[in-house]
């Protein structure tokens, strides 16, 4: 069996839940900080919504037809995914606008990553139409959506 939207899906999966527990070891570690503390907890309770919209749309889409991703698309698109794993992702900061933008840039990273594979599917104009692609769209989608209520807190706030 060859590989689907499925396994894209499984990663983002992967990346998300080593997130979280990087947010629950920052919680964890910063009870003494009790903006790291509170941002850590919101964090966390959206990177668990984010997790059950994943989780939900993988059960929707085992249901349908689903498009081949061709081994060697595949391999490209799984070595993306274990270099953004590799990145070191600081953790450090010394204020509640640097957990902020350190969690923003984050966000941002992700979508990038979304929008490259994306974009590695799409070999011809009828790509666009196919069921991966609109998985992927809605994924892009709703990160973008995230992103912009990060920027709206950094903004109100700092």
């Amino acid at each position: 069996m060859g590989y689907s939207i499925i396994d894209i899906v499984d990663k983002a999966i992967e990346i998300l839940s080593k997130r979280i527990s990087a947010y629950e070891k920052i919680e964890e570690e910063n009870q003494n900080k009790p903006y790291a503390k509170i941002i850590s907890k919101v964090v966390i309770k959206e990177a668990y919504e984010n997790l059950k919209y994943y989780k939900d749309a993988k059960k929707e889409i085992c249901g349908l037809k689903l498009e081949e991703i061709d081994f060697k698309t595949y391999d490209r698109i799984s070595f993306l995914v274990n270099q953004f794993n590799q990145r070191i992702y600081s953790l450090e900061f010394t204020n509640a606008k640097d957990y902020f933008r350190n969690i923003l840039d984050f966000q941002r990273d992700v979508r990038t990553l979304f929008i490259d594979i994306q974009g590695r599917l799409v070999k011809d104009e009828d790509d666009v139409h196919k069921v991966t692609y609109e998985i992927l769209k809605n994924m892009i989608n709703y990160k973008t959506e995230e992103i912009r209520k990060l920027e709206d807190v950094l903004k109100s706030k700092w």
